[in-house]
């Protein structure tokens, strides 16, 4: 059984943390105007817990703002990304399945 504080990574750009050959956690950090200038998207689906900070989400086309306490979900390829503007954002995420192994 993993069990990790997700605390101990708050800053860090990213860590994973724990991960089988099903799904992976990880978490992540993003800095104050973070804008990574293009879309990504995954092999299977992914969820982001807003930890801390907050950004404005883009999801297949429509953009909403998340704050600390929100959950996201991101279907399976679908094109999505995350800029911050004055706040950065620290977040956990999971993969299902994960894009490698």
């Amino acid at each position: 059984m993993d069990a990790v504080n997700l605390f101990e990574f708050r800053g860090q750009a990213f860590k994973a943390l724990c991960k089988t050959d099903r799904s992976t956690v990880d978490v992540f950090t993003l800095p104050p105007n973070h804008d990574p200038g293009h879309e990504a998207a995954h092999k299977g689906d992914q969820i982001i817990y807003v930890i801390d900070g907050g950004a404005t989400a883009r999801v297949a086309g429509e953009e909403r703002e998340v704050k600390a306490g929100d959950v996201l979900m991101i279907p399976a390829g679908t094109l999505h990304t995350l800029r911050t503007a004055k706040q950065s954002l620290f977040a956990m995420t999971i993969m299902a399945p994960p894009d490698h192994k």
